[in-house]
Formats: C-alpha cells, sequence, structure tokens
C-alpha cells in the first residue's frame, strides 16, 4: 500500500511545474503509458525562447535515479513542436514502477526537472484490437494464460499432439510425396474451415491467420524488448495504430536460438514465391530481435508434419 501511495504521488508531481531560469519554464509528464511503452512530455510556456533545445531523458526502475550504482536509460530529441518536447520509449516491461526525470539543454545550461514516477499496467487479455484487419487473440490456441505456451500441431490438424512426423501426418500416407490433401493434385493453397484448428476449436469466426494478416501485424508494430513475463521468456509486439500490446511467448530450443513458430493458414501466401504443399508458411521463426531483422517479416516455411503454434484471429 505504501509503495503505490508513493507512486500515487510520484505521477501526480508530473503535473506540476518546475521554473528553471528566467525563460525555461517547462511541465514534465508521463502520457500514453502502456504495458511497454511510454511517451515522457516536456511542455515549454515559452518556446520562442528557443532556438535548438535538446531533451534528455533519465529512466530506470530504480527510484535512486542519481545514484552512481544505477545507470538508467538515457534518451534525448532536438525536436520542439508547437512548444513540447517528446521522447517515446518503447522497452518497459508490464507492472513495473518507473523513475524518470528530465534535462532541457538551452545554450549549454542545463534545465532539470524533478523525479518523477509512473507504474506500466500488465498486459492485456482476451481479444485485442491492434487497429488491424483482423483482431488477435491475447494468448495462443490451448493456452489458458499470456505466459502459457499452449497446444502444437501440425498443418492442417485439428488435434493438438506431443510426436509429430510424416508417419502420423493426417493428410499423407506416411512420406511428403504421398500427401492426400492440399497436393498438387487439388491445387489448393488455403485450409478448408474444417481443417482449420483454431475455427473447430474456439467456434465461431475465429480462424488462423493468413501470411497477410501476420504482415499487417508486424508492419505496423514496434517490437518491444525481450521480456519474461511472469517466468515467460518472449516479445510483445505494440500497435503503431492504436499503442495496444500483444505478447507472443517463446520455446527455448538450445543456447542460441529461440523460436516462435506460428502457423498461417496457406501454402505460399501468395508471396510471389514457388509452390510446394509440403511446406506452409509460418512466422515469428526465431523471433529475436537480432534474427527477426535479418527475415522478411520473419516469415520463412516449415514441412507441414512439424509442430507450430497457432494464434487465432477475429475478423471484423
Amino acid at each position: 500500500m505504501k509503495r503505490f501511495l508513493l507512486l500515487f504521488a510520484l505521477c501526480a508531481l508530473a503535473l506540476t511545474s518546475c521554473k528553471k531560469g528566467a525563460n525555461i519554464i517547462y511541465t514534465v509528464a508521463a502520457e500514453d503509458i502502456t504495458p511497454c511503452t511510454v511517451k515522457i512530455v516536456a511542455r515549454v510556456s515559452q518556446p520562442e525562447a528557443f532556438t535548438m533545445p535538446l531533451m534528455i531523458v533519465y529512466l530506470s526502475p530504480s527510484p535512486n535515479l542519481h545514484s552512481q550504482a544505477i545507470t538508467p536509460v538515457k534518451l534525448s530529441t532536438s525536436e520542439i513542436k508547437d512548444g513540447e518536447m517528446t521522447v517515446f520509449y518503447p522497452y518497459l516491461e508490464p507492472e513495473v514502477a518507473y523513475y524518470f526525470w528530465v534535462r532541457v539543454i538551452q545554450d549549454g545550461v542545463n534545465y532539470d526537472s524533478p523525479d518523477f514516477g509512473f507504474v506500466t499496467p500488465d498486459l492485456p487479455t482476451g481479444v485485442i484490437d491492434m487497429g488491424l484487419s483482423v483482431k488477435w487473440a491475447s494468448t495462443n490456441l490451448g493456452a489458458n494464460e499470456l505466459n502459457e505456451l499452449g497446444d502444437m500441431f501440425a498443418w492442417g490438424e485439428i488435434q493438438p499432439k506431443t510426436e509429430f512426423s510424416w508417419e502420423n501426418y493426417k493428410w499423407c500416407n506416411g512420406t511428403g510425396d504421398s500427401l492426400t490433401k492440399y497436393n498438387e493434385a487439388d491445387g489448393k493453397q488455403d485450409l478448408d474451415p474444417e481443417d482449420d484448428a483454431a475455427r473447430v476449436i474456439m467456434g465461431g469466426k475465429w480462424r488462423m491467420p493468413t501470411p497477410k494478416e501476420c504482415r499487417e501485424l508486424i508492419r505496423n508494430c514496434t517490437r518491444g524488448k525481450i521480456i519474461v513475463y511472469k517466468g515467460m521468456e518472449g516479445i510483445p509486439f505494440i500497435s503503431n495504430i492504436n499503442g495496444n500490446t500483444i505478447f507472443f511467448p517463446f520455446r527455448s530450443l538450445d543456447t542460441w536460438s529461440k523460436t516462435g513458430d506460428f502457423w498461417t493458414s496457406s501454402l505460399n501466401g501468395n508471396t510471389g514465391g514457388y509452390y510446394d504443399p509440403e511446406y506452409p508458411i509460418v512466422w515469428g521463426k526465431a523471433i529475436t530481435q537480432e534474427i527477426v531483422n535479418r527475415l522478411p517479416f520473419g516469415f520463412s516455411m516449415s514441412a507441414r508434419s512439424e509442430a507450430a503454434f497457432i494464434r487465432p484471429v477475429l475478423p471484423e
């Protein structure tokens, strides 16, 4: 209780003014706080007094911002617009208390604010509106909580399992060369509703996403930093459209690779690539930021008899 009273008081301070010098009067506030992002704003009451100001934000989860033992994140921007300077930070963690102070530098003179604080909210659950063509489930298919991986499926199968091979794959006769559906003979490239695990298990309009919908999510989101959320490592995606957040957990395979493989509903996704009925499109493969940046939109292909997760979507 004392902790939250302190944080409330710190947040309230963000609405107060701090006068530093004859021409430098500004207010400081933490705005648009989400589970993983914050916008820190310094508002200047006399913008005409500024020529080339610089705003620096010092941010830390430690209340002792000025301790030599703590190195706060240092963020800066040189833009001033309508008397306002803004820093957007996308690498926070949910349900954490953060503290910050702002320095405005004008003509070599430092003008420092008091210390402020805020608390990030928890990650959202349920149906997540990212401002896109479809809404997204907050958890993988088969998971009840955000920190659960959920079930793994072979592509086109509606029952989860733990062992995956061509020998036990539903749509073949034991090998990848003996496909019985979604093959060159029938020419099907997208799952029928009865073979869509999300549609069958969740009902209604829920279904697996298309490659286009996955690409839309990736293109319109900022990737947060890798976090450990309630014991589960993963990465949040923050919508650049409405600021909402969705979390994708990892499955660690070894010391150098982390996977978040998710099936799409398509064999080739109309990507312009060649048609190969053995290999549907997966997205988020090896979804650490370093790897994703080397893969176009995080896409790759995987044998349809192999295991991957499913993140359902809900059309409008």
